[in-house]
Formats: C-alpha cells, structure tokens, sequence
C-alpha cells in the first residue's frame, strides 16, 4: 500500500476518480465522509483492496488511524506539497511535523518521498532534516517556461480599471485573480460578476461546500476567471489557464512563481501580469514582521501562556487545553497577528502544538430515533455505557451532530475510547 500525504482535501476524490479510471485501486480518508463511507473505507484497508490512500495529515492523529496504519503492509509513504514542511514554505502546516513521529512508529519503516513544485534550497533542507530522509536521490528540474510571459504594470488610472482593460483584451479565457485579502476578494469578483464576467470565488473565510462548489465551477470552466487568495491553487491541475493576475503583490518570489506558474500548464502562451502601485511594498513589509515577529514577544508570549493557564515550572508537559487567541491576547495586551505568528513560530521550534480545534474534535449524532436506541438488545456493556455517558452530557444529538470532548466521556465512563472506535 501507497500511502499518500496530501493537505488537498478538495482534490483528494478528483485524484481518486483519476487513479480508478486508470485501473488502481484507490481511495482517500477525509472529512468529507460520512460514518457508513469511512469504516468501508477502513474494511476495505484490512482487507487489502487498495494499493493508493490519500490522508490528510491532520488524520495521522486521529484515534484508531494510528493503530490500523500498524496493522498495513505500507510500503510507501509519499509525502505531496512537501514544502509545507517547512516554515520557509509559503503553505507552512505544523501537523506536517508529525509525519516524521507516524511513520516510525510503524513496524517497518516504509520508503518515503517527498514532492514539492516549489522548494528554495533552505526548504529543501528542511525537508531532509524534518522527515530524516536517508541518503534520497534528489530531483531538482529547471523553472524556465519559455511559454510564460512576465509583466509588471503601475496602473495610472486605478487597479480595477486595468484588471478590466486586461480581461477584456484576454477574450473570455480561463485565468486566476489573486488578491491580499478577503476583503479585496470579494470586491473584485463583486465587481466583475456586475460586468458580465462568469467569475467566481475562493477563500478561507468561506464555507467548505461553497469552496468545493466554486473550485469544481472554475475547474470544469462554468466559471473560467477564479478570484482568490493565496489560500487557493495548490495541486490545481488545469491545463488551460492562460493568465494570472496578482491584484497585490504577493508575500515573497517563491510565491509569485507558484502563483504564476499555474498559467500555461498546456504549453501555449500565456500571461502572468503583476499590478503594482507604490503602497503595495508598505503592505508587504507590514506582513513580513506580523508572520516573523521579533524574538523578545514571542518569548513574552511563552511566558504569558505559562501565566495564562497558572502552571508552574515545568508543567504542561502532555496537556491539552481549550484556547481562544482574542481573549489571550486581550488579557496580556499582545497584537493578535504576531500572537498568532509567534504561536506557530513555538510549534515549529517543538515548544507547543498549536492547532485548529476543529480538525481534531470528534462530532457525533445518533442516526437513529430515541425510542428505537432504547429497544436495541445487542449493544454490548462497553457501548451502553459510552452512549448513557454522551446522552448525560449532550443534548440535542438526536437531530443534530455536536462537538464532542472525548477525554471528559473517558473519564465519566472509565472507558478508553481507543480501542472501543475500532470495535465500532
């Protein structure tokens, strides 16, 4: 078994459509399944049926994938947008730092390969130091695209009225419109849907399904021009992209020729057009102190956590605490962006884990009546006491899924829930 990390869930069944086409067993383990699809899933693994699986890698952490991963003759492990391993990426995610911990807790330890379209020799480094990779053939091809033309404009009239001046001489072809911000998003795809244009939008403010909904529109070109932040485009494979535009300036060189990059992919000409005006460079140098903040507050923000959650020296070591970054920082007065900076900053150096609640908080609803869960004569003794303890503590998981806190449901039922998700 293949056993592919990748941080694009959105892409992960296009992948998987791809590869069963193409006569290979595959399939993905996501968010997007329901209950009944992940443990086919699941049997399906034990019963040796796919040679690819796609994992997020936030799902290296999630309770039973550990044990079943022991269990599977994995072979290799290949580790896709490896960049994000790194803080010198663009698309730094600190669970990629755990890669390395899953697989050698594996019986054997797999072939691993990492593949990245964009690594400066320092995240290259980092990707050999991080996932201790022995003695590995590198692959290093050239970036020169004799197809993709570069030009910088300084727009004299404003930014919007180039954008249009330059879509209207693009003639309806597909293309990416990258802006700063969320805020900035919005108007510009505001403003061209108010012109006629088929345009359509991306950022991680928005829904998951209204971002799935506007990928697949713009890779299937119902709509061809894609308004986005940088949160957009990793692992995009549209050949027809024939232009991109950045609105502003984007945060280093290795992101400009990502972003860039993703025009042309079928060989023919096209177009990566940066707007620049003078305010531009103020912006980005504000957004370089705020992702890089000086060494004296994020050592005041260690110190303050200590604080915060009145641990004495030494403590904290293999705790787990519910965190809300606004009340922290209005507690101890610190800047919300550079917190945040210097939180992930303490994650990379191996401080603190500092992570999304919602990619590991386990939701649950009961998918059948009330009256008809307590007529049922086959649950076993373990299981009925796990579901006395959910009904005691959460209401309304008859009609809806909660949010649930599975080390206080261990503790009021004096049940480890690890290996009851495997008997499940």
């Amino acid at each position: 078994i293949t056993l592919v990390i990748s941080p694009l869930v959105s892409l992960m069944r296009d992948q998987v459509l791809a590869l069963k086409a193409a006569g290979v067993p595959a399939a993905y383990i996501n968010s997007t399944l329901n209950g009944a699809q992940m443990q086919a899933v699941y049997r399906n693994l034990r019963a040796g049926q796919y040679k690819i699986v796609y994992v997020a890698p936030e799902r290296l952490d999630y309770p039973g994938f550990g044990s079943l991963a022991e269990k599977l003759n994995i072979s290799f492990v290949a580790v896709d947008e490896a960049h994000c391993i790194s803080q010198w990426g663009q698309d730094f995610r600190p669970s990629y730092l755990r890669i390395l911990q899953f697989v050698e807790n594996l019986p054997r330890r797999p072939v691993l390969g990492a593949f990245t379209a964009t690594a400066t020799s320092q995240v290259r480094k980092d990707i050999l130091r991080i996932l201790k990779l022995q003695n590995p053939v590198q692959v290093v091809t050239g970036f020169d695209r004799p197809n993709l033309y570069f030009d910088v404009i300084h727009p004299e009239n404003g930014k919007d009225k180039e954008l249009l001046r330059l879509l209207a001489g693009y003639k309806r072809k597909s293309g990416i419109i990258y802006c700063a911000t969320r805020k900035k998003v919005e108007g510009v795809c505001d403003l061209l849907q108010s012109k006629g244009y088929a345009a359509t939008r991306y950022h991680a403010g928005l829904e998951e399904q209204e971002r799935t909904t506007n990928q697949e529109d713009f890779l299937y070109d119902r709509c061809p021009i894609m308004v986005a932040t940088n949160a957009f485009g990793m692992g995009i494979d549209k050949s027809n992209v024939s232009f991109v535009i950045h609105h502003n300036m984007p945060k280093s060189m290795e992101a400009y020729y990502q972003e860039a990059g993703r025009a042309g992919r079928d060989g023919l000409t096209a177009y990566a057009v940066l707007l620049y005006a003078p305010d531009d460079k103020r912006r980005l140098s504000r957004r370089v102190s705020d992702n890089f903040p000086e060494k004296e507050l994020i050592r005041n923000v260690y110190e303050r956590l200590g604080y915060y959650y009145q641990m004495a020296m030494g403590d904290g070591l293999g705790c787990r605490y519910d965190f809300d970054l606004q009340e922290f920082c209005r507690a101890y007065h610190l800047p919300l962006v550079q917190t945040d900076s210097a939180l992930r900053l303490l994650t990379q150096a191996g401080y603190i884990r500092y992570e999304e609640e919602e990619e590991h908080t386990s939701r649950l609803r009961f998918t059948i009546q009330r009256d008809e869960l307590y007529r049922r004569y086959d649950i076993s003794e373990t299981s009925d006491q796990v579901i006395r303890t959910l009904l005691r503590l959460y209401s309304g998981v008859f009609s809806d899924f909660v949010f649930i806190d599975e080390k206080q449901i261990s503790e009021m039922s004096g049940i480890a829930l690890e290996p009851l998700y495997e008997s499940l």
